[in-house]
Order: structure tokens, then sequence, then C-alpha cells
């Protein structure tokens, strides 16, 4: 038989044998990724196994499976508050939880609070914690004992190599995801990356990858986090000392907190003037320290960059104090054209000279700015070039978290700036008259406030410094 993420939880008897499970004469069970917690044997005579009792020939299998919080209660003898095996009984346990099962009695006459062997029994790679009884708090009988184990006190006799008066640092039995409650460990376990081996297909009780470090963690919940990384950008591309917004959100996919998350973030090619998050704190370095990240919790990082002269190369790479079976998508990377930018000459080619620097005049409004009309402006080159105007569409709002929201109604005010689209004209040298065209994009400039930022770019490739002017535009 073979009982696979399954609870069993709360169940009582005053019968003798195991309240959970019991394992019948000639009868073989594996018991994987489920949890046995809570169960009581209460009677009169001997009690064998709170939580489970194998029956003399019979065989139990346990793997990545928590037992914990049984009690075998009774009037006589008390053997395993968790586990009982009984005479030419035999059970292996491999990266098992047994945690505070305990015997009692009103005599001394208590044995093995985590578990009792009468037959064979093997255990791998799993914890014994916390267990009640008079003769052996975790263990009672004679064991084989393999991979690394832990045991909080020394009944279990693991010896050399196994780590023995030992607290595992157990956090209490609750959900920590998976189908079944289990009890997760603390970031500081010694229980972490500890194991000399991993749980048969590579998945704690709770389904999580296991490894997700460099080695699997000693009992039957594995320790991770899940950290994944988007980025959005405010714009589609930018000119030269144009300010770009990036919005990066940090959220936690993995089954447990990540402690001391933290975002690296690259704005290659750009100067970054702000960084900022929802939860901890940033530096211009730029460097987040978001603290602890709880399971399904996000962060939201938002850093502007003021655009230089070649494309942004924006990259973003979380990180916590948990191993991460995912790192793929830890790092997030985009990347923001820059307009005018001038190409590299090809190879073997000198750069063409740019010693006199291309001018352009400041930018004036002839007439007024009209929806569904072309806006004219004027202004002066010094040489003939490609003008390229970026039109940004200003909106009045209020900052809430971190963020300008159009529709709040209170917060610090602020400008939430949108991106309509570029107009690019070529224009002869000195006084000139360029034009925005009634629609951008397909897009009418409606009424409202705009930015309008001009570049030129000559053939030699020299540029010349942004000129900006704001405008209303009216019916």
């Amino acid at each position: 038989m073979t009982i696979d993420q399954v609870t069993v939880r709360n169940n009582s008897t005053t019968g003798q044998h195991a309240a959970g499970i019991l394992v019948g004469p000639a009868t073989k069970v594996l018991l994987t990724r489920s949890s046995i917690t809570g169960n009581s044997v209460d009677t009169s005579g001997d009690a064998l196994g709170g939580g489970i009792y194998v029956w003399s020939g019979a065989e139990l299998t346990a793997i990545a499976t928590t037992i914990a919080g049984n009690l075998a209660k009774t009037g006589g003898n008390g053997f395993g508050g968790g586990l009982a095996i009984g005479p030419t009984a035999s059970a292996v346990l491999r990266h098992v939880t047994l945690a505070d099962n305990r015997v009692q009695a009103g005599s001394i006459a208590t044995h093995g609070g985590n578990v009792s062997n009468g037959g064979q029994l093997t255990i791998e790679d799993s914890i014994l914690t916390g267990g009640q009884a008079y003769f052996g708090a975790n263990c009672y009988g004679s064991l084989v004992k393999g991979g690394r184990n832990i045991d909080s006190g020394t009944t279990c006799g693991f010896g050399a190599g196994h780590l023995s008066s030992t607290d595992p640092q157990l956090l209490p039995l609750a959900d920590y995801g998976g189908p079944t409650d289990s009890r997760a460990l603390a970031p500081t376990s010694p229980a972490r990356e500890a194991a000399l081996a991993c749980p048969a297909g590579g998945l704690d009780q709770r389904g999580a990858a296991a490894p997700s470090g460099v080695a699997c963690d000693i009992g039957a919940v594995e320790l991770s986090s899940d950290l994944g990384v988007t980025v959005q950008s405010s714009r589609p591309d930018a000119a030269p000392g144009d300010d770009v917004t990036y919005l990066v959100r940090v959220v936690n996919n993995g089954m447990d907190a990540a402690p001391g998350a933290a975002l690296d973030v690259s704005p290659a090619g750009a100067t970054p003037i702000l960084a900022s998050s929802s939860t901890g704190s940033c530096t211009l370095q730029v460097r987040c320290e978001i603290g602890t990240l709880a399971r399904g919790q996000e962060a939201l990082v938002t850093v502007v960059a003021r655009a230089g002269t070649v494309p942004i190369a924006f990259s973003a790479r979380a990180s916590s104090g948990l191993p991460d079976p995912a790192p793929a998508n830890d790092l997030a990377t985009l990347t923001t054209p820059v307009l005018g930018a001038a190409a590299p000459p090809p190879t073997g080619s000198e750069p063409l000279p740019t010693t006199t620097p291309l001018a352009l005049s400041r930018l004036r409004l002839v007439g007024r700015a009209r929806t569904k009309r072309v806006v004219r402006l004027a202004t002066t080159l010094s040489a003939p070039a490609t003008v390229a105007i970026t039109v940004d569409r200003l909106l009045p709002g209020r900052r809430v978290a971190g963020r300008c929201r159009i529709a709040a109604r209170t917060g610090t005010r602020c400008t939430l700036v949108r991106r309509v689209g570029v107009a690019r004209q070529r224009a002869a040298a000195g006084a000139a008259t360029l034009r925005i065209p009634a629609r951008i994009r397909g897009r009418v400039l409606t009424p409202g406030r705009y930015r309008l930022r001009a570049v030129a770019a000559d053939a030699a490739g020299r540029r010349s410094a942004p000129k900006v002017l704001v405008i209303r535009v009216t019916r």
C-alpha cells in the first residue's frame, strides 16, 4: 500500500495500537510526503504507537514525512509516542521529521517518545527532537544509522558523523506550503544542506525541489525561497538627458520566507538619480535591502535613471539568505534605446572629426498649440541636421506608496510622464521651423500640458544638447 501526500491527524483510540496508522501483519506500506500529527492512544493496558504501529512481520518505509505531536497514554507499559515497531517488524525512515511525540503513564514504564523499536529500524538523514519518555526520550531500542541524522539528545546513539545533542530549530507545525502540514526549518537550522542524500524523487514533503542548494537538508522539509524578478519601463525609448523610470517587482514564489532579500540594479549607460523600495531601503549604487519577504509577498522597487548618449542596458538581480532552486528568474533585463545615439565607426576606420559642436537654439512656440492641428516650433541650427522631438504628456497626480497616481486624492502632488511619441524632420542650417504633426503614432494631442524635448544629429554623428519646452495644447 502506498500513502502519498496524506494527512492523518487528531484521531484517538482506547485500543492498544496506533490511533493514526496500523500496519497489519504481512503488510508493506510506503508512506511519502505525508503528515501524521496529533493522534493519541489512551488505554488502560499497554500502548503501542500513538501515531503509527508496525505489527510483527510488517514493513514500513517512510520518506519525506512529518510525525509530530502524537501521544501514547497508558495505564501499563507505553512504547513509541510517534512510532512503535513490533517484534520481527521493520521500518526505514528517510528524511523524516519526528518531533514532540510522547509516551505518558502513571509509572516510569514509558519507552521511546518519538520512536520505539522492537524489530529492525533504519534511520537516514532524519530529525528526532522533543520526544518525551522515561526511557529514550527520542529513541528506544537498537537501530541502523545511515546518512546524517539529528538527535536533540543522545538516546538515538547516532555517534560520530551525526548531530547529537543538537537543536534542529524547527518552526511550529503549520501550513508551510504543499498539501500537508509540516515542521519547517528556521533559516539558522543546522539541518540546512547537511544531509548526505536527498529524498527519492528530488522533492521534499511539500513538493519543493531538493536540493535547493549545494546539498539537501536533513528532515522532511527542504528550506528554500524562489525570488522572481520582472521589470517595466515608463517609456519605450529616450533622448539624451531624459529621465526613465523603471519599476521592478520582486516576488517570493517559494515555500519559505526569504530572509535578507536584496536587489542589485545596474542601469548601464545611464545615471541613477533616484531609487526607492516599498519595503526596506535603497542606495544609488544601486542596491536595495528589502529585508524578509514572506511566502507570496511582493516588493516594488522604483529606479529613475537619466539617459546618456548610448542605449540603457538595465538589469536587476534578486538574492536572499536562502538557496533558490530556480535561479533563472532571479534576473530581469531591459534595453531602452536612446534616440539619435551615434553609431560606432566601421571597424578599421577613423571616427569623423567632431571638433565643432552642433548647436540647436532654444525652442519657441509659433502661434497656439491646438488639438488636431500641426504644432509649429521655431529654432536655429548651426548645420543641417535631423531633429528628433520627443513628445511627453504631463499629467497631474499624487504620490501614494512611492508611486505617482492620477486618481489619488491625497498625498504629495507629482507629475506623471507618459510618452506620446517622437517626431523627426530634416532642417537646414540657420533659422528653422519644426513641425509636430496633428497625430503621432496615430494619437491626437488632446488638450493638456506636454513636454517637448528636441535633439539634433548631423551626418558626422555630432549631436546637439537637448532643448526642452513645455506647452499647453488647447481646443
